[in-house]
């Protein structure tokens, strides 16, 4: 029988594990209790495990649960939503250190960034990070430059608390409880698309 994936059980991790993203050979976690954990990880053909290797471990990283992270290696970034409030922090120094906050982001429930790369014309790859949140009943669209997240388009109003949040090009897919709305942001006013009629 194909196999198509390995499964590579860790061992024991001492946290209860509230989210988690992953790139490269790295894995970052976040907790219940508001910590953060990045591991190196190496599978060992040989005992079918992963050997994992603690890189950092930041127990004040949050004081509430840290209920998304995603990262963005070519920038060394991590996006965390922790008690409603989306922040940056530098995952390349010691104790992840905060970049940034987007305050207007209280009350947030969940977010998405989209991740896109180019070469410029001397070869140089450009990479454009942008961020899509879901707080309380508004859609909200960031761009990151220089270090700071800058608000682009007008916040657009929501029937009700999405559920799940996508980007796709110029699109963002909204998930609630009961249906499926795309938003075509790529106008000077979002167009609502619903997919379902």
């Amino acid at each position: 029988m194909h196999e198509a994936y390995i499964l590579y059980p860790p061992e024991k991790i001492p946290v209860q594990i509230e989210s988690m993203t992953g790139f490269e050979n790295k894995l970052i976690l976040g907790t219940r209790q508001g910590h953060l954990l990045m591991y190196s990880f190496e599978p060992n053909q040989e005992t079918n495990k992963l050997d994992l290797q603690l890189l950092q471990y930041d127990k004040n990283f949050s004081k509430k649960p840290i209920t998304q992270i995603e990262a963005i290696p070519e920038y060394k970034l991590i996006f965390s939503l922790s008690d409603g409030v989306v922040n940056v922090h530098d995952y390349s120094r010691h104790g992840f250190p905060l970049m940034h906050t987007a305050q207007k982001t209280k009350g947030a429930t969940v977010f998405a960034l989209d991740i896109k790369k180019s070469k410029s014309l001397t070869g140089e790859l450009i990479v454009l990070v942008r961020l899509a949140v879901a707080a309380k009943r508004k859609l909200q669209c960031y761009y990151w430059k220089q270090n700071t997240l800058l608000e682009f388009g007008n916040d657009i109003d929501l029937n009700d608390v999405p559920k799940t949040i996508a980007w796709n090009n110029n699109h963002i897919c909204v998930g609630f409880k009961t249906e499926y709305v795309m938003y075509d942001i790529s106008g000077e006013q979002p167009k609502k698309i619903d997919l379902f009629p």
